[in-house]
């Protein structure tokens, strides 16, 4: 009996949640070796165009989703503003507080 790659018996399992986790941290750890390695030999102008593509692959993933994550962004940066209003405003002169100096 002759098989065919279409056959379903031939096809893998669906890998499981922890499988997929797993194999991500595997690529994660081998990527970030391998940036270490690569990121100190680049120029400053491959460097930002590195930098840059990243940056318009990420919006593109995003697609229409942006303005939902910018908004995001801004509430989260309005709670670290007040949050450092009112810490200043309960420290005398900026000094840092006893203890951390």
């Amino acid at each position: 009996m002759t098989e065919y790659p279409s056959d379903p018996q031939n096809e893998r399992p669906t890998p499981t949640l922890r499988e997929m986790v797993a194999g991500y941290a595997l690529f994660n750890a081998w990527e970030q070796e391998e940036q270490s390695r690569s990121l100190p030999q680049l120029t400053l102008e491959e460097a930002l165009n590195q930098y840059f593509g990243l940056y318009s692959l990420v919006l593109d993933l995003a697609g229409g989703d942006l303005p939902v994550f910018l908004e995001q962004n801004a509430r989260h940066w309005a709670v670290l503003h007040q949050r450092h209003q009112r810490l200043r405003s309960v420290m005398p002169d900026g000094e840092a507080a006893s203890g951390t100096g």
